[in-house]
């Protein structure tokens, strides 16, 4: 078994779980460490044609993102990450299932600058919470567009200033530790990582 069916296989195991416990968590990040030892591209930013496109997340250490599942009523469905290096933008997609018709979706939306071939800055600018009936969303390549096009989304739409820069996690940055054509590992500044696959 090579170390990338390793990996996957270790995720779905994890996520097929309700109760999960350390030793499951450990072996995931045993098997990250032994793909990232392999990775085919170790000068990731410069790989546009790899990063460009649409990314599904498949596991994360992130406990901000996790405890979103801990909201009553509320489940994530999908979460999605969109670079466009042409523009030096991601747009992270959360697909939340609520009660009937009250199905939502949250766009954060940030800048990127590359820092070095594998790490770059992150700036978060913008954030959207919306229900999924009101944008008529389809995929994150359409709300994406309908973000792009539109000043403002209701019912919230908080644009990041300075003010809110000081008093939020506003700047960030992420490393790309594992890049292939289908399937990237990235550390951020919170010590959290991240596993997607291209969609």
């Amino acid at each position: 078994m090579n170390a990338k069916t390793n990996l996957l296989g270790a995720i779905a195991r994890y996520n097929s779980k309700k109760n999960r416990s350390d030793s499951d968590k450990v072996e995931i990040l045993s098997a990250i460490e032994e793909l990232e030892d392999t990775n085919p591209n170790p000068c990731p930013m410069e790989k546009k044609e790899l990063l460009d496109g649409d990314w599904q997340l498949l596991y994360t250490s992130s406990k901000s993102l996790l405890g979103l599942n801990n909201i009553p009523l509320v489940e994530i469905e999908n979460i999605y990450q969109s670079i466009h290096t042409s523009t030096k933008k991601i747009y992270n997609i959360v697909e939340i299932k609520g009660l009937p018709l009250l199905d939502s979706v949250m766009v954060v939306i940030a800048s990127l600058k590359v820092e070095s071939e594998k790490k770059a800055g992150v700036k978060f600018e913008r954030t959207i919470v919306t229900l999924k009936n009101w944008l008529k969303y389809l995929s994150p390549q359409d709300i994406i567009t309908q973000v792009s096009n539109k000043k403002n989304i209701f019912p919230l739409d908080i644009k990041i200033n300075r003010a809110l820069e000081n008093m939020t996690n506003a700047n960030g940055w992420l490393e790309i530790t594992y890049l292939d054509h289908d399937l990237r590992i990235s550390r951020g500044n919170q010590g959290n990582i991240f596993v997607l696959s291209k969609i």
